[in-house]
């Protein structure tokens, strides 16, 4: 996977057919002329004092009143000193529509009073990847859909683990009209964190924290997650996550679970070494670093 310029959309991003984005829950919904829209409620007018408090909308979230208040409780015992993997929701790990499929999973969720269900597809190999991630990071699900629609699609998502931490919409800070996950708000270092997300402008503040991966919507061939968790299980015992992802891109390099173990090998200095001197992993809790020149 190839990393990204910041803002840079992947190729793969525009779908071929028409969809319509909800923006009441961060949905993008594929209909054709036969598929009953659900109606949104009408946005009601605004007064002068709404429209000037309006205006400061984005530098209040972003910047300044909430800046400063950590979005995450510290970490809890048995993810102390494990890395943290911020994952995106929506075509990143599951697909979302209104329209009636045969579904892994489907949801009802209340739009101005009324009922809709929502048919949602997972992604080969979901439930095995947040398993797996589970014991090697502290998980964080990070979306920008409102907590009404993903807080009971992840209920069943992660139904054998409920440790995760959830942020929806309003732990976004809203930059030129733009949801954008600040990474620096989750109260953690972020040499020690990782996103996962299919929308480069999500992570368009800290891009060399990120780990790009294609925009999922129904594909049942797709292999996406075994490749990120083959780099991402590298990144869980690295001490320096934008130093490693920058010196990948600076060398002009695919972001391949290959590419990390050959950077590794040749630029770091395990913090030990085991027989035939090679390197100890300890569940992640011996991370790599960079030799200091």
């Amino acid at each position: 996977m190839k990393l990204p310029n910041p803002g840079e959309e992947p190729e793969d991003s525009k779908a071929e057919m028409p969809k319509l984005l909800i923006p009441e829950f961060g949905m993008i919904q594929h209909y054709d002329e036969k598929t009953p829209i659900p109606i949104l409620p009408k946005p009601k007018k605004s007064s002068w004092l709404t429209s000037l408090c309006n205006c400061f909308r984005g530098i209040e979230l972003g910047y300044t009143t909430q800046k400063d208040l950590p979005l995450l409780e510290p970490q809890s015992p048995e993810n102390a000193g494990k890395n943290t993997l911020v994952l995106d929701l929506d075509e990143t790990l599951v697909h979302s529509t209104f329209t009636s499929l045969k579904s892994d999973i489907t949801i009802e969720i209340e739009i101005d009073r009324q009922n809709f269900k929502v048919y949602v597809l997972k992604r080969p190999g979901v439930d095995e990847f947040l398993q797996k991630c589970y014991e090697l990071f502290e998980v964080v699900f990070f979306t920008a859909s409102l907590s009404t629609y993903a807080n009971p699609l992840l209920n069943i998502l992660e139904s054998k683990n409920k440790n995760a931490s959830r942020l929806f919409r309003e732990s976004c800070s809203y930059i030129n009209n733009t949801y954008i996950k600040d990474l620096s708000r989750l109260g953690r270092d972020l040499r020690h964190v990782i996103i996962v997300d299919n929308s480069p402008v999500s992570y368009s503040l800290q891009p060399m924290n990120a780990v790009p991966i294609k925009t999922w919507i129904d594909d049942p061939e797709d292999d996406e997650l075994n490749s990120c968790w083959n780099v991402l299980q590298h990144l869980s015992r690295v001490d320096d996550i934008p130093k490693v992802l920058g010196e990948i891109k600076k060398r002009k390099w695919d972001l391949t679970a290959n590419s990390l173990h050959k950077l590794i090998e040749s630029e770091f200095i395990p913090a030990s070494r085991g027989p035939f001197n090679s390197p100890i992993h300890a569940n992640g809790d011996k991370k790599f670093q960079f030799e200091d020149l």
